[in-house]
């Protein structure tokens, strides 16, 4: 786990899709183009996004075609070869090996989201818990560290409010998480939690209190932490599953 520094990554996320611009817009709300650089693979060209330390080229609503997913993969090999730490993301995982075969000899990993409907709330949380300052942020070597041992994962999300929040967040995260996943003999998880300042070392320590309770004595549970002011009462989980 690494502790906070001042310095954030630099991260470029790249879509495929025309048909993934609203949600897209609802993350350019969140975040400045200091933190984010946002655009579409045929758009990677601009120094501004195609200099990332890590890149997330995104598959939403719509599969890429030929052409276009040939772009994914000169953007995510020249991105690689310059040092970038590469993740595919995908919504839904019957995506998977069709529409990323083209590519994934390119990637250090891919993320599987459970639905195009949940696309943005995932990418939203996944960005927070690396930019924001907070007990414990996401940092290059954490992520380089999770794909080195599976190259695949299933994130998920979950949200609760008041004094069970932390553990009502874990079960609606966990409910979208496969048997398969759940029951592997080995596994590695990531729990990163998205709370105001009230966030206790008690409840910090409760997440993974929780999972370590519902899953294998052999898998592998790393807690992050970032402070979210909006949260108020609530607090909202990601978990990455590796798959």
């Amino acid at each position: 786990m690494s502790q906070f520094s001042p310095d954030a990554l630099r991260v470029g996320l790249l879509t495929t899709s025309v048909a993934d611009d609203i949600w897209l817009e609802r993350l350019k709300d969140s975040w400045s183009a200091e933190e984010v650089r946002f655009g579409r693979v045929k758009e990677a060209a601009s120094p501004d996004i195609f200099h990332p330390e890590l890149l997330l080229l995104v598959l939403g609503n719509v599969p890429p075609d030929a052409e276009e997913a040939e772009s994914v993969a000169l953007v995510a090999k020249t991105a690689r070869e310059q040092g970038a730490l590469v993740l595919g993301v995908v919504a839904g995982p019957d995506q998977t090996k069709g529409s990323c075969s083209i590519w994934w000899d390119a990637l250090h990993g891919l993320v599987e989201v459970g639905s195009p409907a949940t696309l943005a709330t995932a990418l939203s949380s996944l960005l927070r818990l690396i930019l924001t300052p907070g007990v414990i942020r996401l940092e290059k070597e954490d992520i380089e560290d999770f794909f080195r041992m599976s190259p695949r994962c299933r994130l998920t999300v979950g949200q609760g409010e008041g004094p069970n929040r932390i553990e009502e967040a874990m079960a609606g995260a966990m409910q979208e998480q496969n048997k398969t996943i759940l029951l592997a003999p080995k596994g590695h998880w990531l729990v990163g939690i998205m709370s105001d300042a009230s966030l206790s070392s008690v409840e910090f320590n409760a997440a993974g209190k929780w999972l370590q309770g519902r899953v294998p004595s052999g898998h592998e549970i790393t807690v992050m932490a970032s402070s979210d002011v909006e949260q108020n009462d609530m607090c909202r989980v990601m978990l990455m599953a590796s798959c």
